[in-house]
């Protein structure tokens, strides 16, 4: 897809806007490029340097600066093109990934950034789904729900926070606290529908970020969780590291373990796990897929653990998502710990499943 900005028309402060948004949303991968052109007399040096300047990834898709002003009798050229920028008049943040999102719904189809996955993890949609098939109810957040009732916190970080329906179950609590929420997700499809659908206020925030890259300062959040992603993560332990590092009050999460052998599974020696490829329609094509399930040595989860003062684990085996594979898993959960200890006796709404 090819976007095109008149520079003349945009400005200097509008069109940067639009650049470090294109920056921001798109990749190498996505096959896109924006073309900067002007229709009168002007230098485009300064853009150009604010960008280049401008720190940034490797992956960054391609800008075109076109010098030489365009004459009126080449508009056409450029003004029957089906993404000029400057016909989105009330220009939006995020608004070029919105045009591309939907006429490119399957971005990839061998990861969870697409629209059919967004689609999935929808907590509307997902509503309209009969009980057996639904993903999220609220009984699953009572602890999440509870611990802020607790501590009342300035801020909460739902790491993995998908297309935003966890915090569509606890908005009432969240408000009640006239807390800060912040949901991460490396998944641009579903930030920009959490974006679309609940960032309504300074307070709450979605944005793209990968949990193995945490940018935020040490105890930046009172406290954390993260909820059916652990399992999906091949590097636990920087993983799980970074979530305690951000979380004053220690955090929320599970993950399934094993302390069993098995030598007919592939299993990854630097990140002591084991990788269970559940998705059979890629078994023969040699790819990497979203239904690879990672399962780390319980000794390994457990050691790292208790590095953790903040925290309080347990460890509950009811749920054997793994059986049908031969897999026999000790599923650990860890916990604030000043919120654990609180309220272990008395709280009735525990969830025992690593994946909701």
């Amino acid at each position: 897809m090819k976007f095109y900005l008149n520079y003349t028309i945009a400005g200097y402060d509008k069109s940067l806007q639009i650049l470090k948004d294109y920056m921001y949303w798109f990749r190498k991968s996505d096959k896109v490029s924006f073309q900067i052109f002007k229709t009168c007399d002007g230098d485009l040096d300064k853009l150009r340097k604010a960008i280049k300047n401008k720190p940034q990834e490797n992956d960054v898709p391609e800008v075109i600066f076109l010098n030489k002003k365009v004459e009126f009798k080449d508009l056409h050229k450029y003004y029957t093109k089906s993404v000029l920028v400057n016909e989105i008049v009330n220009y939006k943040p995020g608004d070029l990934f919105r045009i591309f999102k939907l006429m490119n719904p399957m971005n990839s189809d061998i990861n969870f950034d697409n629209q059919p996955i967004s689609i999935q993890y929808d907590a509307i949609y997902d509503k309209t789904l009969k009980k057996p098939y639904r993903g999220y109810e609220f009984t699953q957040l009572r602890h999440i729900a509870s611990a802020i009732d607790y501590f009342n916190p300035n801020r909460i970080f739902d790491c993995g926070c998908g297309a935003g329906a966890n915090y569509y179950y606890l908005k009432r609590h969240v408000d009640s606290a006239k807390s800060n929420y912040t949901g991460i997700d490396f998944s641009r499809f579903q930030i920009i529908k959490a974006i679309d659908r609940y960032q309504t206020s300074k307070k709450v925030s979605f944005e793209i970020m990968d949990m193995l890259n945490l940018k935020f300062q040490d105890d930046y959040f009172d406290f954390s969780f993260t909820e059916s992603t652990l399992p999906f993560i091949r590097e636990f332990s920087k993983a799980i590291s970074n979530l305690s590092r951000v979380s004053k009050k220690g955090f929320f999460a599970s993950v399934y373990t094993t302390d069993q052998r098995y030598s007919d599974i592939p299993f990854d020696k630097k990140n002591k796990c084991y990788i269970l490829d559940t998705g059979s329609t890629w078994k023969f094509m040699n790819k990497v897929t979203p239904n690879c399930f990672y399962v780390p040595s319980y000794s390994f989860v457990m050691n790292l653990l208790k590095s953790m003062p903040q925290i309080s684990v347990t460890e509950n085996n009811e749920d054997q998502f793994f059986e049908p594979l031969g897999v026999k898993t000790r599923n650990v959960f860890i916990y604030p710990k000043e919120w654990y200890v609180k309220n272990k006796n008395s709280f009735k709404g525990w969830n025992f499943r690593p994946l909701m």
